[in-house]
């Protein structure tokens, strides 16, 4: 079957980058394990980006049916892209709390981590600097690296330095990401329009590290405009004046571009009073869709000698992914005292 296939290339991409990579250079894999995996993952992710772009990550599973629905079609689950699964996966990490520093040795991580962290959060880092510098830019980076340490041995911190000596700014927040366990977080607090086609636009971070950011500006014809800032050291809140044309829809670091523990606080919409998130009512437990603040909504029913039968309905923004801050709020009207409960 096609999927079958798909599953043996991207298997085979994989095992062959690996051996490409252990052949290049050495390197210490207990202590640098995240150098050849993360790069094991940069590679594949531009694999996916040449070859699977569109694919989704549920695959065939969009059309699977229960009583002649399609109930995955209704879930955000479904505009997953495949692409984006190394995003989805560090996110779940940080957010369940089970990951751990780039940086930690390797017998010391945990199985899930030597995936999630090791590979999957470390290849997304590179590909982060490849977008904002140039994919050709980064790829001649690293061809030039890897030629220099051919049949040699390299450390993570030498790779480190010469990736701060070429790419500057863009890339100076990395060494001491890799050291230590991370809770970034970019926060799209608010734009203004100033005058003509002028806009301001305030950042703030959870960090003093300097990191730059990707934000994706949507016009009212649906055409986007990409824009790579700078973020300033150990100050909080960044604003910003650029120029814009009928923006729509502002998205701060899109498609998991930058390894977040919350996205929820990254997109604002026009609206008529401004711009702000809209709020969404679903019925089925989902993935978070960062976009929207999601409602889900549950009919209950429920019986005791006191009230007799309730029927109530609970409002709630528990999704599949867990997240600081969650509640249930379920009003209940009783059908023996005929007045409204609360739960």
């Amino acid at each position: 079957s096609d999927l079958d296939s798909e599953k043996i290339d991207l298997d085979y991409f994989s095992i062959l980058s690996q051996e490409v990579l252990e052949e290049a250079f050495r390197t210490d894999k207990s202590k640098y394990h995240w150098l050849k995996n993360g790069l094991k993952t940069y590679f594949e992710i531009q694999y996916l980006r040449s070859f699977y772009q569109e694919r989704l990550l549920i695959g065939d599973g969009l059309d699977w049916k229960i009583l002649g629905m399609r109930p995955l079609r209704w879930m955000n689950v479904s505009n997953i892209k495949l692409i984006h699964r190394y995003g989805a996966a560090y996110l779940y990490a940080m957010n369940e709390n089970t990951d751990q520093a780039i940086g930690t040795k390797f017998d010391e991580l945990e199985t899930d981590n030597q995936v999630s962290i090791s590979q999957f959060k470390m290849g997304a880092l590179l590909d982060f600097i490849a977008e904002k510098e140039g994919r050709a830019k980064f790829e001649k980076f690293l061809k030039d690296c890897i030629l220099e340490h051919h049949g040699k041995e390299i450390k993570g911190d030498d790779f480190l330095g010469k990736l701060e000596k070429y790419f500057g700014e863009s890339s100076i927040f990395i060494r001491e990401y890799v050291k230590e366990k991370q809770r970034v977080d970019f926060r799209l607090k608010s734009m203004h329009h100033i005058d003509n086609e002028h806009y301001e636009i305030k950042i703030s971070k959870n960090t003093p590290l300097n990191i730059p950011f990707h934000l994706a500006v949507e016009d009212e014809e649906s055409r986007v405009q990409n824009i790579w800032l700078n973020t300033q050291k150990d100050k909080s809140e960044n604003v910003y004046q650029l120029k814009l044309v009928h923006p729509k829809k502002l998205t701060l670091n899109p498609n998991f571009s930058f390894p977040e523990i919350n996205y929820r606080n990254n997109f604002l919409q026009k609206r008529w009073f401004g711009f702000y998130k809209k709020i969404k009512f679903k019925l089925l437990t989902d993935l978070p869709n960062p976009e929207f603040n999601e409602i889900y909504i549950r009919p209950d029913v429920r019986y005791n000698v006191y009230d007799d039968v309730l029927v109530g309905v609970s409002f709630s923004n528990r999704s599949l992914i867990s997240r600081p801050f969650t509640y249930i709020i379920t009003p209940y009207m009783s059908i023996g005292a005929r007045k409204p409960m609360g739960a």
